[in-house]
């Protein structure tokens, strides 16, 4: 009897023993689960706070370049040109070096006489060749040119000269075309335009051909202000741009008969830009 009690004594301990462990085994595991999950959510912070650290590299790194180029723009040189060693020639004519003469000009002729330009005035071609090298090569005003003439014992009055400027529209109007053959702008200031609702800059048309040049001042430099200045050509136009959308616009309203040439140094300041944003680009750009 005594037997018996001390097995079954055995045994309840033994199974008492067993349902501890089964209890610490459950607790265990259900512990390992929530460590598992707590393990997922703080790897899924960590991946999250690394893609926001590479972002923010990323950021970095584009607005140090974008800082760089700005210091550069502000603070560095205005030329884009490098530094050359100063020579030590001295300007001007060498001594022992012989000089050369006169450049000739076999090419250059009399323009044929013409008795009067204008009908109803006594000047001919040669007076008004004078007048309008003063006035647009000289740049003096009127008023200097007819005193100056009449010291010259060619008494003229000033508004004579002033009126008769619209005269020399028609005869250069046939020269326009032929001139637009190649042409750029750039900003201009035009004291007149400046008022409480605007500021003074235009914009400055330039069109050169083989032989001469055009110079027009416009406003604004929307598409319309161009198609007033292209819209005349008959053969092509190339104009020298940046990448201003009212250009590309500019070629398919007049249909193919201007022609874009972007700017080299537009393009050549990108990598210029690029040079001076990015270190590990700054050899590749500079080649």
């Amino acid at each position: 009897m005594r037997d018996t009690e001390a097995r079954l004594r055995t045994v309840f301990d033994e199974n008492y023993r067993l349902c501890n462990v089964l209890r610490r085994s459950r607790r265990q595991k259900s512990t390992i689960m929530s460590l598992s999950r707590e393990n997922a959510r703080l790897r899924r912070t960590v991946k999250g706070a690394r893609n926001r650290i590479e972002a923010l590299e990323a950021e970095t790194t584009k607005l140090r370049a974008t800082a760089k180029v700005l210091s550069k723009r502000l603070y560095g040189r205005k030329s884009e040109q490098k530094k050359k060693p100063r020579s030590e020639r001295k300007r001007g004519q060498q001594r022992g070096v012989p000089g050369h003469d006169r450049t000739q000009r076999p090419e250059v002729l009399a323009p044929p006489l013409v008795l009067r330009l204008f009908r109803g005035t006594p000047y001919g071609t040669t007076f008004w060749a004078r007048f309008l090298f003063e006035l647009c090569v000289c740049l003096r005003p009127v008023r200097r040119i007819a005193a100056w003439m009449s010291v010259h014992a060619l008494a003229v009055l000033p508004g004579t000269l002033a009126n008769s400027l619209k005269r020399f529209v028609p005869l250069f109007l046939p020269l326009f075309e032929a001139i637009l053959r190649h042409a750029d702008e750039t900003s201009w200031r035009v004291r007149e335009l400046a008022g409480e609702d605007r500021s003074n800059r235009a914009w400055l048309w330039t069109s050169v051909s083989h032989d001469a040049v055009c110079f027009h001042i416009d406003e604004n430099r929307s598409v319309e202000a161009a198609e007033k200045l292209f819209a005349g050509i008959v053969i092509y136009a190339v104009i020298v741009c940046d990448r201003y959308s009212a250009y590309k616009k500019l070629v398919r309203m007049l249909g193919g008969v201007v022609i874009l040439a972007f700017c080299w140094s537009h393009m050549r300041r990108d990598f210029i830009d690029g040079a001076a944003g990015q270190t590990r680009l700054t050899q590749w750009c500079q080649r």
